[in-house]
């Protein structure tokens, strides 16, 4: 495990202390979930959006997963059933969207390629207004998705999709008590209307989690 060293940068320096806990203690020893309580308003904090939550979240993926997964491990300790089901349906949002505007991406490259293969094959060529117009209009597509997050970058996905796993590991038993009914339905429909997507279904997001 590569070594910490020091930083004037606060939340790198979280972050390696995070890690040094799990290697002493171990992910959800008490020291790790004391860390976590100390972190939670660096990287969990109250007053933010969905979409700032996801961006620190996708920060804290890329620059330190092993941290960031003894983190979200421990979050239940000051963070609601409620909240942590809902955040890691957030996540798994995110997750679907990468994929499935990946795939359109993929189709519509496919059916661009075929289109100028044909116009080629029949000696046509388009005027360099018209080219540098339709170049114009590509940056500015690129340009409307620059929030969104790629399937390509395999690392950052792979990264999602064990936060997802350890959040909603991290809630499991709790979501067998009563109080948490409510919750648990949630995960459960947010699943399936995820799985119903990827297979070329539908679904309104449901914001009735607590």
């Amino acid at each position: 495990m590569k070594k910490c060293e020091a930083t004037t940068n606060p939340l790198l320096n979280h972050s390696c202390s995070l890690r040094m806990a799990a290697e002493v203690d171990n992910i959800n020893g008490p020291v790790a979930v004391a860390l976590t309580d100390l972190f939670e308003s660096s990287y969990f904090p109250k007053e933010v959006d969905n979409m700032e939550q996801i961006k620190r979240t996708v920060s804290y993926l890329r620059s330190n997963p092993v941290s960031a997964r003894v983190f979200f491990s421990n979050l239940k300790v000051k963070v609601a059933v409620g909240t942590i089901a809902k955040f890691s349906t957030m996540l798994l949002k995110v997750l679907d969207v990468a994929v499935s505007t990946e795939k359109a991406a993929a189709e519509e490259k496919a059916k661009e390629m075929a289109k100028a293969k044909s116009k080629k094959s029949k000696g046509k060529r388009k005027h360099p207004e018209q080219q540098q117009q339709e170049d114009a209009d590509e940056d500015e597509d690129e340009d409307e998705d620059e929030e969104t997050y790629s399937a390509s970058e395999t690392q950052l996905m792979a990264e999602f999709a064990e936060t997802i796993a350890t959040l909603w590991e991290s809630i499991a038993d709790k979501l067998s008590d009563a109080r948490h009914n409510s919750s648990k339905k949630f995960l459960l429909e947010v699943s399936e209307r995820s799985g119903a997507e990827r297979s070329g279904g539908g679904g309104e997001e449901d914001e009735n989690y607590l």
